[in-house]
């Protein structure tokens, strides 16, 4: 039996991390939906610091590129505002925000093995039967991406 009142507590816990992450419900929608006191989702969400966690899965590489695009776009909107000739100081924020735009689109072989190295072994304890598969997969993405 305490085991199961375990196994109960951390898949609510698990359940109401989700939810928070997701940022779309509030607080007490979630103590409501997963059935705990609103005091112990607090008491998770400081000691195990979901608001920091939270912030930092925001800044995604998706979500910078997002940022950059935005801000050339101001930038652009600047520019033609006074005839469409950049000052210097315009030109060299183009030149910075396109290096940035550069970088956060290209694909790293590197991070997409890393990815694979960390999954593939997750398949073989999970879906053993689909490991050939992922690994194949695996290694005709990578080549594609050199």
């Amino acid at each position: 039996m305490h085991k199961k009142g375990e196994y109960m507590k951390t898949e609510q816990k698990r359940i109401a991390k989700s939810y928070y992450m997701e940022g779309e419900m509030t607080q007490e929608e979630i103590c409501r939906s997963v059935k705990i006191n609103p005091k112990t989702l607090r008491k998770w969400i400081n000691a195990e610091k979901w608001d920091e966690e939270r912030v930092l899965r925001k800044v995604t590489p998706k979500q910078l590129l997002q940022d950059t695009y935005k801000q050339m776009a101001a930038l652009n909107t600047q520019i033609n505002a006074h005839g469409g000739v950049p000052t210097k100081a315009e030109y060299d924020a183009k030149s910075i925000l396109g290096k940035e735009i550069e970088r956060l689109t290209q694909r790293s072989v590197a991070e997409a093995i890393q990815t694979f190295e960390e999954f593939l072994p997750w398949i073989a304890k999970n879906s053993p039967e689909y490991l050939n598969l992922f690994t194949d997969l695996s290694m005709r993405f990578i080549n594609s991406i050199k």
